[in-house]
């Protein structure tokens, strides 16, 4: 009597069942006399096939021969049917009796508990396969939740560092201009010039991380190349000064007035490598240069040089200085300070760029010292013309007057902010909540709000949402100390107009409130 048997579809098994069932059915019709039904296979050399030949010749010969069948062979063919039941259910133990006769039947056997073993083996190495798999899927999940936890950790840190620093930084701005005597103004530009350094070591350590992440993301606006470079070059020619250093830019007609591009990132490429030459340079100077290598399809290649008359980099680390942690030797260090992060994150913006960079040094072959970096990047062209260019003029007074609140839970920083607005001519009013906020805009007209974000009770965006609601349509600007791209997208989504990242200088702020000024109705 044969017993049914159903045929368990896993995928751990490397046979299709589909295969396996036709087997069953094929040994349930020849038990049962019926040796008309053949096995198609195909013109493979594996066991399945060499089975299901051998079954096919058996039936060749009942149907040649139907009186040559045998309580043995019925026998026979229910142990195989047993067998390839019990591989189906995963259980790979049994095996079928080979005689010494090598029969027909001696052959089928032979090649079912050689499949057994295959299959044994395949699914064991499979089940392995798996529970490397899942391994691999807890570690993923496991480096994802740390990676959170870090850019969470770095956000909140680069927050709680920027808001005091913001009081530092903006207190000593306002006291340059209240100070006269020179003793005192030169400790102030101290506290000033390491105040910035600790503002470049936590942005390099933000942007490291964002670079890490494979989140960093270019910005594409439109803005005026030479007017860019030369303000940068401006900001560092008075460092350079007090050291006796001289800093020349040279920007060729070659290169597009108008490009597009981010402008931020190529600013800060522009930081990295001038204060590296300012700072590894003890006399001389700082020659900056940049000229277009070619144009075509509304693309332009950029080339910048750096170069400067300082210590140089020895041929041994400049194969390894663009790499992160990593300066020109441990005595660098010790001597000059800084993260060794600065090179590495300009090489991944430059690339960023679809451009290059590289070092030669000794610059100056005959005095055999200085460096030269060199760079090139890739920006669109948005119009053409003669880099020519003015430098604004340093005149922080608003031409209209202006009605400003300030919302900042921070005493200094409310402080600071006040004082800056009030000396660019400006109307100031103060609260140190949202509530606070909401509550002097329903009894008083403004033409601007300064808005911390992170407050107790009500926060910057939802103060924003409403004040929004109260039909208050003139500018909310986001004054943060939160740096990354996500919170400047949820101010505006919040409603606000503006973001200023803390800790936030004269000019940035001043630049912020004229233009509402100019738009003031």
């Amino acid at each position: 009597m044969i017993r049914s048997l159903s045929i368990q579809n896993d995928d751990t098994i490397p046979v299709k069942a589909e295969v396996l069932a036709k087997l069953l059915e094929f040994s349930e019709a020849l038990m049962n006399g019926d040796y008309t039904k053949r096995v198609i296979t195909d013109f493979s050399d594996d066991l399945i096939t060499k089975i299901s030949n051998t079954l096919n010749r058996y039936a060749d010969k009942m149907q040649l021969d139907p009186t040559g069948s045998s309580s043995d062979q019925d026998q026979a063919v229910n142990t195989f049917m047993d067998v390839i039941g019990s591989y189906t259910n995963l259980d790979f133990k049994q095996k079928l009796p080979i005689s010494e006769n090598g029969t027909i039947w001696d052959a089928i056997a032979t090649g079912i508990n050689m499949l057994g073993d295959e299959l044994e083996h395949s699914t064991a190495s499979r089940q392995e396969l798996e529970r490397e798999r899942n391994l691999l899927r807890e570690a993923k999940l496991a480096a994802e939740e740390a990676n959170k936890a870090k850019s969470s950790f770095l956000a909140n840190m680069s927050h709680e560092i920027r808001t005091p620093l913001n009081g530092i930084l903006g207190l000593t701005q306002v006291m340059m201009h209240e100070v006269t005597n020179k003793e005192y103004l030169q400790y102030l530009e101290m506290i000033q010039s390491s105040g910035k350094n600790l503002t470049q070591i936590i942005n390099d350590i933000l942007d490291f991380s964002k670079i890490e992440c494979g989140k960093m993301e270019l910005e594409k606006v439109n803005f005026n190349f030479g007017k860019v470079v030369n303000n940068e070059i401006e900001r560092y020619r008075f460092l350079a000064k007090q050291k006796g250093l001289v800093v020349t830019c040279e920007i060729e007609d070659s290169v597009p007035q108008d490009v597009i591009g981010d402008q931020v990132r190529i600013t800060q490429i522009l930081n990295n490598l001038i204060s590296n030459s300012i700072k590894f340079t003890s006399e001389g100077g700082i020659d900056v240069k940049f000229s277009a290598l070619k144009e075509n399809n509304n693309e332009v290649l950029i080339q910048g040089t750096i170069t400067d008359t300082g210590i140089g980099v020895s041929r041994e680390a400049q194969g390894r200085i663009f790499q992160s942690f990593d300066q020109a030797d441990n005595s660098v260090t010790r001597k000059y300070g800084g993260t060794g992060l600065g090179l590495s994150i300009v090489k991944s913006l430059v690339e960023l760029m679809n451009g290059t960079i590289g070092v030669q040094s000794p610059a100056n072959v005959t005095l055999n010292n200085g460096s030269c970096f060199t760079f090139t990047l890739k920006l669109k062209v948005s119009g053409k013309g003669v880099n020519h260019y003015v430098a604004a003029k340093n005149d922080k007074t608003l031409k209209n007057v202006m009605r400003v609140l300030i919302v900042d839970d921070n005493p200094i920083n409310l402080i600071v902010a006040r004082k800056m607005v009030q000396n660019f001519g400006a109307e100031v009013t103060t609260t140190d909540s949202g509530r606070g906020a909401i509550k002097l805009v329903k009894e008083n007209e403004y033409d601007l709000v300064l808005m911390d974000i992170q407050m107790p009770e009500l926060d910057g965006h939802a103060t924003t949402q409403e004040l929004r609601k109260l039909n208050f349509t003139n500018p909310i600007v986001a004054l943060s100390a939160s740096a990354y791209k996500e919170d400047i997208q949820n101010s505006f989504k919040a409603g606000m107009n503006d973001h200023l990242q803390k800790p936030f200088t004269e000019a940035e702020l001043f630049r912020i409130i004229n233009e509402s000024s100019k738009n003031k109705k």
